[in-house]
Formats: C-alpha cells, structure tokens, sequence
C-alpha cells in the first residue's frame, strides 16, 4: 500500500507537458525575428533622413554648383576674320560654357597653364612664365562676372594671321608682352588650361595641330588650324 502511494506521489515528477511549438512565419522566421528587424530598419531611416536633413543644403549646393566646360568644337563658328588699323587677322574664340541645371558661375577665369610640343620640333621652347589668363571676348577683362545655367561666354583664345607662311598662332594674355613673344610656329601641341571660379576649378587639355600652309580666305577652308580636340583631365 505504502509502495502504491509513493509511486503515485513521485509519478507527477516524471510526466511533462508537451511543449508548444511556435509555427514558422514568412522564409522560416518568427514574428519575433521580423519585428526586431522591422525595428533596426525604422532606425536606420529616421537617421538617414536627419543625416540628409542636417546636411541638405550643403549637398544641394554641391550638386548644383557650376560646370565650367570649354566647348572646342565650336572654335570655327564663334570665330571671324577682323581688321584693325589695317592689320587683318583671325580672332579665335572659345566658348565656356556653364552647363544647364547648375547656379550661375561668378568671377571666371581662364588660364592657359602649360604648352606641350608632342612633334619634337626645336622650334618651339617651353615658355617659363606660365599660368598666364586668357582675355575675354565682347567686354574684354580677365575676369568674366557671371556665366548663367545653360549659357556660355567668349574667351579670346587667340589670333592667327592669314597669309604668312609658315602659319602660326599668338594668344590674348594679360600681359602684351607675351601677346608677342609667345607664338606657336606650325606642329601639333598640347594646351592645358585651368577654368576658375568662385568655389569651382576645372582643368582640360586642347589639342592644337597646325600645318605648314597658307590660311584661305575663309575660315571653314582652314586646313592648318584643325578642329581643337578636347580632352577632359581629372588631375595633373
């Protein structure tokens, strides 16, 4: 009788519930797996959106500042044949151009940075007084005021004067000096120049090829001066 008891008062501790089992959700995850993703997702946003709100101004000033693009291959429509006291010549303009989108360009400049010959001629020494500034077109100045979104402006890039052989090309620089004593004879070089503005600076390169020919009357039938080749540089 006393047996019957104590198995039946230790029985209990042997017997277990059986457990229940939690049904898989969405790719074999719980609710609880998913709610504390949910969680961690939410955070991530909110602070994403106080990051961009706290910095918005400096990024959209950034995207919008301007782009200052040298367009070479319009150099033959913007140019034309001038004469001044009697001496005739042709103006070589280059527009730059700030692109669409962008807030306006103020205070531009331009300077012709470096002159690489890539022919090997002996004709032509390595000027040492180098980054000199272009003049501007129209107003004229060194310093263009403003350039608006989707508009470009006229720098004097140079002159090349038809009828003298062998053909070369001069600059429109600061200094007349160097308007003189700087002259490109006939060859195939490499011009770096620097575009600057307020908070902006962009580098190119222009290729310039000249030939050993008489400039025609007309501009379109120039064969000595080709079409500048651009060349975008991100760094020197």
């Amino acid at each position: 009788m006393m047996a019957d008891a104590w198995i039946l008062l230790i029985a209990p501790d042997f017997l277990s519930t059986p457990a229940t089992q939690s049904e898989p959700t969405l790719r074999g995850w719980d609710a609880v797996t998913w709610t504390a993703i949910g969680t961690v997702g939410a955070t991530i946003v909110a602070l994403g959106v106080a990051v961009i709100g706290a910095f918005w101004n400096s990024i959209k000033s950034w995207l919008r500042k301007p782009r200052l693009v040298p367009l070479a291959d319009r150099v033959f429509v913007h140019s034309e044949l001038v004469s001044i006291d009697g001496e005739a010549f042709w103006q070589l303009r280059l527009p730059i151009k700030n692109k669409a989108w962008r807030r306006a360009a103020t205070n531009v400049e331009v300077f012709l940075s470096d002159i690489k010959e890539t022919t090997g001629s002996e004709l032509f020494s390595q000027p040492t007084y180098l980054p000199i500034r272009l003049q501007w077109s129209h107003a004229g100045g060194l310093v263009c005021e403003r350039i608006a979104s989707g508009v470009y402006r006229l720098l004097d890039l140079g002159k090349v004067r038809p009828g003298t052989e062998p053909v070369s090309v001069t600059f429109d620089t600061e200094i007349p000096r160097v308007n003189q004593d700087l002259v490109l004879p006939d060859g195939c070089y490499i011009l770096r120049i620097i575009v600057a503005a307020d908070g902006v600076t962009k580098r190119y390169r222009l290729r310039l090829r000249l030939k050993e020919k008489i400039l025609g009357p007309n501009l379109a039938d120039c064969v000595d001066l080709e079409r500048l080749r651009l060349i975008n540089l991100k760094s020197w």
